[in-house]
């Protein structure tokens, strides 16, 4: 059975918006975890800090904050203080 251009424009369209779920899926539960390490180790985050890392919209951005709360000695430290 052969496909048609309208099956075919469909099937693209899906793997699209699977590819874009995964990647939000990916950068929400990355900027959860991010959130879990700042409360860890820096206590009770304020709100303004919390709703920062909850607008960033890198994966990268993401990951290089991730990277930092290592080795990280304040929230300054990290760029997401006052």
């Amino acid at each position: 059975m052969q496909l048609t251009w309208v099956d075919k424009m469909k099937e693209e369209g899906r793997k699209e918006g699977l590819q874009k779920g995964r990647q939000e899926g990916q950068r929400e539960g990355k900027r959860e975890a991010l959130l879990r390490l700042l409360t860890s180790k820096f206590g009770p985050l304020p709100e303004k800090t919390a709703s920062r890392v909850r607008a960033i919209e890198s994966l990268e951005q993401v990951d290089r904050y991730l990277d930092r709360v290592l080795v990280a000695s304040s929230l300054a430290d990290m760029g997401l203080g006052d």
